[in-house]
């Protein structure tokens, strides 16, 4: 959904164009609908067993340099020093999801990163 929240943000910045209420009502629309459409996605056996499959398989990919890792998301994020030395802290299992969690929990601690995610 933040492609679509990224999209509309874009849009907005143009300045030159004053949408319509029609515009922005249908906008709202098909947001309101694709979320439906993943709230119906969720509840969907097979694509949750995607999801569940892509999960698990995180868990079997294998960071060989972790640090690099941290510091190429450090870099993409522009975290501060401290925010990195935390995100190693919480990066305890060096697989894809090891990598994933750390940096979710990061986020659930660092206001200013919930705002940098793209």
């Amino acid at each position: 959904m933040k492609k679509i929240h990224l999209g509309r943000q874009t849009l907005e910045i143009i300045d030159e164009i004053d949408w319509s209420n029609e515009t922005r009502e249908l906008e709202d629309k098909t947001f309101w609908l694709k979320i439906r459409d993943i709230v119906r996605a969720t509840f969907d056996r097979e694509v949750l067993n995607t999801w569940v499959k892509k999960l698990k398989e995180s868990t079997e990919v294998k960071i060989k340099k972790p640090i690099k890792a941290v510091n190429n998301i450090m870099r993409y994020l522009n975290l501060s020093e401290e925010e990195r030395e935390k995100l190693l802290i919480h990066f305890s299992e060096p697989t894809k999801y090891g990598l994933i969690n750390a940096v979710t929990n990061l986020a659930g601690q660092t206001r200013m990163l919930k705002n940098r995610f793209p």
